[in-house]
């Protein structure tokens, strides 16, 4: 209508005018820009004629109009409220303009972006709406509830005057809007509040747009009636959360429906094609015309073969199985000249718990990660050593935060076995990285740094010599604590392999007498650091003792005068023993397996970066109660997840919710990943009052590749594989990481070997080459782009093993009830398949 109408007449002003008499609502309006339409289509039809006599004559807009039937394209003869079709003649353009990315794709790359991005408009209007429905106050949409509030304002100018005798008839008259004293005039509109409770008015919005005009609610402010009764149902917070919240699942959990081409075409050389005329020369050019021309043959600098330079030598060739980069070039994106890596090696995956659950199809158990049951609260004699250390707020994180409410105990972070365990099935000990469905991650330096505040700067945490009388020179250091009277006589240490936990716990700061002094408070720090290190930080096959090689440092902390405590880099030994718990642990399948590594730390971080588990935490006002009670030092991001008051949990948080985590994580896409959750937005709007100054104090260390220790592990550190976390461009393909140490440094273990000198050694090499770790780190090449992420799955999904699936292996019959909102079971089914 509108194009036709434009092909008509070619003025401007006389279209944008058409335009607006569309969209009148008001009767009064509609009929003066009609006339205005007639007077000025005769200026035009008149100007036209005596132009040239030979132009087509332009018929008047009321003769043009006729016979189109007017609820067909003016919105103010809507029949009850309702539209006639789609309203625009451009949404060809518009789907045009979503699906642009996509339009190069093949036919099943186009189908999985149309099913995730309807998923990710799901999900985000759904998590808009989701926040209101426990607010009672909030009855509508945030576009609804901001049009109630300007027509309440817009509504106090108005001046309403009731009329009816029968019904509620009322006379509202406007403000006028540009004129002022004697010329002033008012517009007058008809307003009926009907006692069936319907709404009416001359100027027709209630009834086009199903919304009470500012008109209504000055009437329903006379009446004192609700206005919110002539909204309808359909603009309540209740109808949109049903709009948004239906489940979307995946395809790929089923099959791989890419299958690989294996006809092969042969395409003509166009070089070769014969054109039209005569050939110059059928003799066939050789060494000896460019001799003879004067110009000296090419001899390659790097084999010595005469014919090609080393651009084009044979060696700097790629095999035919490499893959091509972001360009179409089989080096481009390419960390270093190798053919590409392969993500899984045969040999360890035959023992992964992935090949045992997604192929053998077993049923896997959880591992035990239970966190210490006691609570320790840190003493103020302690402070001045631990911030020396650097592990000062990680002791506040440990510590929980302050009081609950109605005197509860301080709220501290419980360890998720299945989520942990779900983990543990991503690792893979070639790459050192979970294997996601969007790809590779893992836990780094900088989210230990964020998340715990420990420091990464200082010396390597190295394996020491521990005398075998380590027991008896425990309790000669701790004979001459000075406890409470009621506390009675120290029991003896138990036959243990390490400091045992229930006999450090009887060196508390609570049991300390106030005024004991400075040599109790320091083996009361003593027993303090034992039980940090062996039950928070570093977890070993035992539940009740801590590694007795941790002695010396904790013992070298408390005796060292208090400006000069020794510094150590506990961030990477952390993370180095939590990668070595992971590599231990995808291959174990014991139904009481315990996890060896620090399940703080991949808890906090799955709770950053994934959608996966995570509570829904309340922590406003924390951040001012925790600097009101600690002025020395401020939170870490993990602290947020540690310390709120108030927790409840997003997803199910039932016991054995192991397959529900499984699901989760073969479902993950990257718009469920928060790859940068330490973004100074991110930051700003989670901590406005600041972080700890740990958390950002060793920035240059988060990209170093050089290999971390604790005690005799040697692990290496991948930021190359993961630089989307970072915010910069991934390269691929990469080299395995496990390459970098040799495999025998890989595997040391103490079991069945003594505690001697040989570890010292063996391991002195890499703590070394930790003092100079700022010096190699990992170069970023680009941020991170869509255009860059778009190739990467292609490499990455033939090459690992993306989609984990838990299969039970006595699956249960699911019963149909009159409440399913979706077939969940279905799913389950096909995934067990």
């Amino acid at each position: 209508m509108a194009a036709n109408f434009y092909d008509h007449f070619k003025n401007k002003d006389l279209q944008d005018l058409f335009k607006s008499l569309c969209s009148q609502n008001q009767q009064r309006k509609f009929n003066a820009i009609w006339k205005l339409l007639d007077e000025l289509t005769a200026k035009h039809q008149t100007a036209t004629s005596s132009a040239s006599s030979s132009a087509r004559t332009a018929k008047p807009f009321s003769q043009w109009i006729q016979d189109k039937p007017k609820e067909k394209w003016a919105l103010l003869y809507d029949t009850n409220g309702r539209r006639y079709g789609i309203m625009t003649t451009n949404h060809a353009e518009c789907y045009n303009m979503v699906m642009r990315s996509s339009r190069g794709l093949p036919l099943v790359g186009v189908v999985e972006f149309i099913l995730y991005g309807c998923a990710k408009y799901f999900r985000e209007r759904y998590m808009s709406i989701s926040a209101d429905l426990s607010n009672a106050s909030v009855l509508f949409g945030r576009t609804i509830t901001k049009y109630m509030e300007t027509k309440t304002d817009k509504a106090q100018i108005h001046n309403a005057r009731l009329l009816g005798t029968r019904e509620n008839r009322f006379e509202v008259s406007c403000r006028d809007r540009s004129r002022r004293g004697v010329h002033r005039e008012r517009t007058v509109q008809e307003t009926v509040i009907g006692n069936d409770g319907t709404a009416h008015c001359s100027c027709m919005k209630p009834t086009l747009l199903h919304l009470p005009c500012s008109h209504i609610l000055a009437a329903c402010r006379e009446l004192s009636v609700d206005p919110t009764n002539f909204v309808s149902t359909f603009y309540t917070k209740g109808a949109i959360a049903a709009t948004w919240n239906q489940e979307l699942f995946g395809y790929g959990m089923v099959r791989a429906y890419t299958a690989p081409n294996e006809q092969k075409w042969y395409i003509p050389n166009p070089a070769l094609k014969r054109l039209k005329g005569r050939r110059q020369t059928r003799r066939i050019r050789n060494g000896m015309d460019e001799a003879e021309a004067g110009k000296r043959p090419k001899q390659c600098t790097q084999c010595g073969v005469v014919g090609h330079n080393y651009k084009k030598c044979p060696q700097n060739a790629f095999p035919a199985s490499a893959e091509a980069g972001p360009s179409g070039n089989a080096t481009d994106g390419m960390a270093e000249e190798l053919p590409t890596p392969e993500l899984l090696d045969p040999v360890v995956d035959s023992g992964h718990r992935s090949y045992m659950s997604a192929v053998e199809h077993k049923h896997l158990a959880t591992f035990q990660c239970r966190p210490p049951k006691e609570y320790l609260e840190l003493d103020n004699r302690w402070l001045q050593r631990l911030r020396g250390a650097g592990l000062l707020t990680f002791c506040r994180l440990v510590e929980g935060g302050p009081i609950g409410r109605h005197g509860r105990g301080r709220p501290r972070l419980m360890i998720d076995n299945s989520l942990i365990t779900a983990l543990v099935d991503r690792w893979r000990p070639e790459t050192h990285t979970f294997h996601m469905p969007c790809g590779e991650m893992a836990p780094t330096l900088q989210d230990v740094s964020y998340l715990l505040g420990l420091p990464i700067a200082g010396t390597a945490v190295g394996p020491r010599v521990v005398p075998a009388s380590w027991k008896d020179d425990l309790e000669i250091r701790f004979a001459g604590v000075d406890r409470l009277d009621d506390l009675g006589a120290l029991e003896p240490h138990p036959n243990a392999r390490g400091p045992a936990k229930a006999w450090l716990l009887q060196f508390k700061a609570t049991s300390l007498h106030p005024d004991t002094d400075d040599e109790s408070v320091r083996r009361s720090l003593e027993a303090y650091l034992l039980w940090l290190f062996g039950f928070i930080m570093f977890k070993n096959g035992t539940s009740n003792s801590v590694d007795k090689v941790l002695i010396p440092y904790a013992r070298e902390i408390a005796d060292a005068p208090e400006d000069a405590v020794p510094l150590w880099s506990w961030g990477s030994a952390v993370l180095a023993a939590t990668y070595r718990g992971l590599c231990d642990a995808c291959s174990k399948d014991e139904s009481n397996a315990r996890f060896q590594g620090c399940a703080l730390l991949l808890q906090l971080w799955s709770y950053e970066r994934l959608a996966v588990g995570r509570p829904i935490v309340d922590h406003r006002g924390y951040e001012a109660q925790y600097y009101g009670q600690h002025d020395d030092d401020g939170p870490t991001m993990g602290t947020l997840w540690v310390c709120p008051r108030e927790r409840t949990w997003a997803n199910e948080q039932a016991r054995r919710t192991y397959p529900s985590f499984v699901v989760a994580l073969d479902r993950l896409v990257a718009e469920d990943v928060i790859w940068e959750p330490y973004s100074a937005a991110a930051v700003g709007s989670r901590a406005p009052y600041g972080l700890s100054s740990m958390c950002t104090s060793n920035e240059t260390l988060w990209y170093t590749t050089a290999s971390l220790v604790y005690d005799i592990y040697i692990e290496p550190h991948c930021p190359h594989r993961a630089m989307r976390q970072f915010g910069y461009a991934q390269q691929f393909p990469v080299p395995r990481v496990i390459d970098r140490v040799t495999p025998q440094d890989h595997r040391l273990s103490r079991l069945g070997q003594p505690c001697s000198g040989t570890w010292v050694a063996k391991v002195e090499p890499y703590v070394q080459a930790w003092d100079n770790a700022h010096q190699d780190v990992v170069h970023p090449v680009a941020p991170h782009t869509d255009w860059w992420y778009e190739t990467f799955p292609t490499w990455y999904r033939p090459r690992t093993r993306c989609h984990v699936t838990y299969a039970d292996t006595q699956p249960v019959p699911h019963e149909s009830s009159s409440t399913d909102a979706y077939a969940r079971h279905r799913d389950e089914a096909l995934a067990g398949a």
